[in-house]
């Protein structure tokens, strides 16, 4: 079965790198990550570039005009379908 894992950022691109290396390292291969970002820079959407283009295991979202809460919401949204 695929397991999926959300991670949710804002602002703080050095902890969501943390964060996807790890969920990259895990042992178990079928996998999916899912982020969804509602940063108000473009410092995630540039480090994500580099992500995106190595693993395609990973799916961003950049979403505007998201509160740290509707965020969240989109995301467990997305993961339960």
């Amino acid at each position: 079965p695929k397991v999926l894992i959300g991670i949710t950022t804002y602002n703080r691109p050095e902890y969501l790198q943390v964060a996807l290396k790890s969920a990259m390292a895990q042992t178990y291969r079928n996998l999916e990550i899912v982020i969804t970002d509602d940063s108000i820079d473009d410092e995630t959407v540039r480090i994500m570039q580099e992500y995106l283009a190595k693993d395609k295991r990973i799916k961003y979202y950049k979403q505007e005009n998201f509160t740290g809460l509707d965020n969240f919401i989109w995301l467990i949204r997305m993961l339960i379908g």
